[in-house]
């Protein structure tokens, strides 16, 4: 996602008279649309928020305050990502700030009950294979069906400690 994309986001948020805080909280949540594990340092947050147009951030006092704060996870490096228990919330206050238009969720093919709280892309698939199927594009919702049991079988294969690297040669006939 670029760097554009983040500022427009952040200019939409400020409507809302955000603080620093909010601001960096808004930031992780954007980079955690493709890929919800990517952590960002408090250096690349300010210098984001800076470049949105934001006055300078006083990175010592964010970095303290996203330390404190029970939406923000610290990985070892000392960078942050959002908690999976606060996604859900971030998702319903700002996704209405982007332009897309959220999935609607739906129990049509399978209940969502079978997937939330687990993992995330997991809940994505869903939401994505019953919404396709309720838009009548069986097409769209018969791979969906299919990435989700490819990724239920190399979870299973992970959680018994039998994925490998290296792959066996495909046979064809």
């Amino acid at each position: 996602m670029s760097s554009e994309g983040v500022a427009d986001f952040l200019r939409a948020l400020t409507q809302r008279q955000p603080s620093s805080t909010e601001r960096a909280v808004a930031v992780l949540w954007w980079h955690g649309l493709t890929d919800p594990t990517t952590p960002q340092s408090v250096r690349e947050l300010a210098r984001e928020i800076e470049d949105a147009g934001f006055g300078q951030q006083n990175q010592t006092r964010l970095n303290s305050q996203l330390a404190r704060d029970p939406r923000t996870a610290k990985t070892r490096h000392g960078q942050f990502r959002i908690r999976a228990t606060a996604r859900m919330v971030l998702d319903d206050n700002y996704r209405q700030l982007l332009q897309t238009k959220p999935i609607p969720r739906s129990g049509t093919v399978l209940p969502l009950e079978l997937v939330v709280g687990t993992r995330h892309y997991l809940e994505r698939v869903v939401l994505q294979l019953n919404a396709s199927y309720d838009a009548g594009l069986f097409d769209c919702c018969a791979v969906m069906c299919r990435r989700l049991l490819e990724t239920l079988v190399i979870e299973v294969y992970e959680a018994a400690g039998r994925l490998t690297n290296s792959r066996a040669p495909i046979v064809t006939s």
